[in-house]
């Protein structure tokens, strides 16, 4: 018999068999490679190489809260374990293209912002109970992006940076989605593509 699986991206939580629930299917999974300079707050100096799944997460959430012209523009990512300490692997990431008035596209987005006002991206990251407030800014590149429809979400691949509330020191990080589970090919010349993109770039205004 096949098992139930209820909904693609939900807290693993609440995952529940029920009359309703569709065959299963493969589940989506994500994935994150941080590195963080000492004296970055996020990561804390760290380097950090995390898997998640809806099966090994307290929390597996992927919010596509706006599209514009049929294409996503705001999207969200809740991931990961939940303990007060700071072995969990709870994740925040956020990027958003609605203060360019557009939807997402592949390709880079500079002198990003946790707050952005017109004209610029949103990139928000945040790690471990750690966050970041006013004054936080980096840059991103979208390396693949596909979308089903403007609420749906297939892949996503993107490099990030970014330095949290005036900081001088930078977090970065190489992060995959995909709503199959199937991880993307990324070889080690387009990880060094992004990462050196990403350093071209300053993290602050």
């Amino acid at each position: 018999m096949k098992a139930l699986r209820c909904l693609r991206t939900v807290a693993a939580a609440s995952l529940v068999a029920a009359a309703a629930c569709s065959p299963a299917a493969a589940e989506p999974a994500a994935h994150v490679t941080m590195w963080s300079q000492i004296g970055d707050y996020i990561g804390a100096g760290g380097l950090w190489d995390l898997d998640y799944s809806p099966g090994t997460s307290h929390w597996f959430q992927v919010h596509v809260w706006n599209a514009i012209d049929g294409v996503p523009s705001n999207l969200e990512f809740v991931l990961g374990t939940s303990t007060p300490d700071l072995s969990n692997s709870s994740m925040k990431l956020a990027i958003s293209t609605d203060q360019l008035r557009r939807g997402i596209e592949i390709g880079p987005y500079l002198r990003a912002s946790g707050m952005p006002p017109l004209g610029h991206a949103r990139l928000y990251v945040s790690f471990q109970n750690r966050g970041c407030g006013a004054g936080t800014y980096g840059a991103f590149v979208v390396h693949e992006f596909r979308y089903a429809d403007a609420a749906t979400l297939d892949r996503l691949v993107l490099g990030f940076k970014q330095a949290c509330e005036g900081s001088t020191k930078d977090l970065y990080g190489i992060f995959w989605y995909d709503a199959s589970g199937q991880p993307p090919r990324i070889g080690d010349a387009t990880r060094a593509a992004i990462v050196d993109a990403l350093r071209a770039q300053p993290a602050r205004p």
